[in-house]
């Protein structure tokens, strides 16, 4: 399956701008993402669409690339997606460098603990601190 998500930016749970597109492909319960070359879009504020109401919230423990450190998100999953909320500064610097890894770890633990079909996911909305 493959499907395409918008990834928009938050600023204090308000749309910010969009950051990319991100194409999504699932083969054998292995999720691929990949930013499909649409970045830093000219949408902003108000234009964009938000993340509506609170469905479930859950929380994503990751190694730092050293593998010294433990990085933690809280994702939301919200009526139009989910929202990926670092919870540290740390955490805002992986996602800043390894963006499509950290969306594709987070989609998975959404997929696992929700069981929510892919292609029902539309954006991935990323706070920022």
């Amino acid at each position: 399956m493959s499907t395409s998500i918008t990834v928009i930016l938050l600023r204090n749970g308000e749309p910010a701008g969009r950051a990319a597109d991100v194409a999504v492909t699932e083969i054998d319960g292995v999720l691929d993402v990949n930013s499909s070359g649409s970045e830093g879009g000219s949408e902003r504020g108000s234009a964009l669409q938000k993340p509506g109401a609170s469905i479930d919230v859950m929380q994503l423990a990751l190694p730092d690339a050293q593998g010294t450190a433990t990085v933690m998100f809280t994702i939301e999953v919200v009526d139009n997606g989910i929202v990926l909320r670092p919870r540290l500064p740390l955490a805002q610097r992986m996602v800043e460098s390894r963006r499509d890894e950290v969306i594709a770890l987070a989609l998975a633990e959404v997929r696992r603990k929700t069981g929510l079909p892919l292609d029902r996911i539309k954006s991935v909305f990323i706070e920022q601190l």
